[in-house]
């Protein structure tokens, strides 16, 4: 079609989306974020959901949940597996201070098998020659007392690496389904200075540096997690805290949403409808 033959759109089109499909909720621990994971997977989307918790067994041990446990060395091939076949609506990723320790273990990996991190993390008695490839066994871990992060680097110059290994894996986890959900946690720093050098309380996604701001800057819709007694309640309000909030959808903009309510007998009653309400329609 030649320049003159172009038809220029004339009519808006409808919204492609109604609900977020990236859905970011962050909190200290004990908050209740588990709860509110492993009952999506029963009650609102059962059969349909699965929380894939990052590393740490055991983390959902009291919960009746639809749970697929990956440890670093599994977690690509699961991602690509789910993309592939697309057996769930919802996937829930729990936590992203993991998945930024993993980022970072990755980081270094890919940092040694360079052409200038040859030598970086490996055990002297098998420092290769130039361009040769190294079997894992020859690096130290990160549980090993000599491990060499790529961060250790001079003038931050390794913090890219663990970065751009980072935003590769987000990029694939945000395709894993329909929804997707992230969990993290929340840093405090309370030796943060403002304009006038007095010293106040920050709160940050506990993810490192650029990698953090990424994953913030491309997530849908950004929440904090509080509870009030019994109570647990979605906070979507802006400008309150130091940590990033807010949501690309009007519906939720500005909004405290309850989430979940302790029932007389201990069990949890959730609301996620009040979150995803077309889901069902």
């Amino acid at each position: 079609m030649s320049e003159k033959e172009r038809v220029w759109p004339r009519k808006p089109r409808q919204a492609l989306r109604e609900e977020p499909q990236t859905f970011l909720i962050q909190a200290f621990p004990k908050v209740g974020k588990s709860c509110i994971a492993a009952a999506l997977t029963t009650q609102f989307a059962a059969g349909k959901s699965a929380v894939v918790t990052l590393g740490d067994e055991g983390s959902y041990d009291n919960h009746s949940v639809n749970e697929i446990n990956v440890t670093i060395g599994g977690f690509e091939k699961l991602l690509d597996d789910l993309i592939a076949e697309k057996p769930y609506d919802f996937v829930i990723f729990d936590h992203l201070s993991e998945f930024d320790s993993w980022s970072e273990t990755l980081g270094t990996v890919r940092y040694c098998n360079s052409t200038m991190g040859k030598g970086h993390n490996l055990k002297k008695d098998t420092l290769p020659k130039l361009g040769m490839n190294v079997a894992p066994h020859n690096y130290w871990l990160p549980k090993d007392a000599n491990f060499e992060s790529v961060h250790s680097l001079p003038n931050g110059f390794g913090y890219r690496w663990s970065k751009d290994e980072g935003i590769r894996l987000f990029k694939k986890m945000k395709k894993v389904a329909k929804y997707v959900i992230f969990i993290g946690h929340i840093k405090l720093d309370r030796f943060t200075k403002d304009d006038k050098g007095t010293v106040v309380n920050s709160a940050y996604l506990d993810v490192t540096g650029n990698l953090g701001k990424y994953i913030c800057k491309n997530t849908d819709v950004l929440a904090t997690m509080k509870r009030k007694k019994g109570e647990g309640f979605l906070v979507f309000k802006t400008a309150s805290s130091d940590l990033d909030a807010g949501t690309r959808y009007g519906y939720l903009d500005n909004t405290e949403i309850k989430i979940s309510e302790k029932q007389e007998d201990g069990t949890i009653l959730t609301f996620w409808e009040n979150i995803y309400n077309k889901y069902k329609k």
